[in-house]
């Protein structure tokens, strides 16, 4: 039995070496372009569901390309991911909130797309080993083994998978897996990330802003967890939204001496550029360019605040910026800089003509 993707043959491509030592996983390489996909061997039990699988595309799901039954094996055709699964990186440990943030959203993604295919699919196997960042920064949620299509009404689950310490309670037995199954993995994932630890391995509870939300995750009774991956989406939106002053600069630390200083400096500068653009108006009565003027404090201020406080951690986002080695960044900041120049005086240029 054969089923590939149109766009798929596996005949155009040659077995290179097992994946990690692992004989069941063996790298591939197309003919002609070079490209490196798996080939792995699986259980013939989740067959029908990897052909479904063929089907779902998104950036943060592990695209499967066909699949292949022979009379010894049955093989899954995927594709390879050039990075390191999160147990990888949690082996160095925890993860800055902001980022862990990033990443739970984007697995978000994910598992929501899983859940809405008819019928929806249930990944079962939530965890760090079954999760990769990509060399270019995308999460990828990878290994089907132990999901399942969901059945309305069903008591229980008749096969007992998953890893301990991620599963829920339901996949022992106690209930039918459902998409609350995977909201429970993605808590425990979440507590991992940030504290470096699951939940049940430490004595003492994450207090942090995101405290709530991974408590709701993981509740036992899956009736008091968010129903569905998009009730989590919504609300880590929301405290993402809340949570923006905490990233000001001046703000950042919590100390109330600190939120002074910055509080009456940005007063103080708003004060300013405003009186500016009023006194512009009152000479010259031209809206346009009292929003010139506006616009060269602007460009005169901002860009160079951004950089140096690193808002956002923008700094850490920009190319060249971002390059691990000093000569590419030095050149980065000298471009950026001659940048900032050539629009500054541009629009001062502008605002004289007006």
């Amino acid at each position: 039995m054969q089923y590939f993707a149109e766009d798929f043959d596996p005949q155009e491509y040659d077995s290179l070496t097992d994946l990690s030592g692992n004989e069941n996983v063996t790298l591939m390489c197309h003919n002609e372009t070079k490209k490196l996909i798996v080939r792995k061997i699986i259980s013939g039990i989740n067959k029908e569901l990897y052909k479904q699988l063929v089907h779902v595309r998104h950036k943060n799901l592990v695209q499967v390309m066909g699949l292949e039954e022979t009379t010894s094996n049955c093989y899954t055709y995927e594709e390879y991911i050039n990075g390191e699964t999160l147990a990888e990186i949690l082996a160095k440990g925890p993860i800055q909130e902001e980022k862990a943030v990033h990443w739970i959203r984007q697995l978000c993604e994910a598992v929501r797309l899983l859940h809405e295919q008819s019928p929806s699919i249930i990944h079962r196997d939530i965890k760090p080993d079954n999760i990769m960042l990509s060399s270019d920064g995308v999460i990828k949620l990878i290994d089907f083994d132990a999901s399942k299509e969901f059945t309305p009404n069903k008591q229980r689950d008749t096969q007992l998978v998953g890893t301990p310490n991620y599963a829920a309670p339901e996949q022992y037995g106690f209930a039918s897996s459902d998409p609350r199954t995977d909201v429970y993995a993605m808590g425990i994932l979440f507590h991992e990330l940030i504290t470096g630890y699951k939940p049940n391995e430490i004595n003492f509870s994450y207090k942090g802003r995101y405290g709530k939300i991974i408590q709701k995750c993981i509740e036992l009774d899956p009736k008091k967890r968010y129903q569905s991956v998009q009730e989590l989406e919504r609300q880590l939106g929301v405290h993402e939204v809340t949570g923006l002053i905490e990233h000001i600069p001046g703000f950042r630390t919590g100390t109330w001496w600190k939120k002074e200083i910055a509080l009456g400096a940005y007063i103080i500068i708003a004060v300013f550029m405003t009186a500016s653009v009023c006194s512009e108006w009152n000479l010259h009565g031209n809206i346009v360019k009292s929003l010139a003027v506006l616009g060269c404090w602007v460009i005169l201020f901002v860009p160079p605040y951004i950089l140096i406080t690193n808002f956002l951690r923008l700094r850490e986002k920009l190319p060249l910026l971002r390059s691990k080695f000093i000569i590419v960044k030095v050149f980065g900041a000298v471009l950026y800089l001659l940048l900032w120049l050539l629009l500054f005086s541009s629009t001062t240029s502008i605002e004289r003509r007006l």
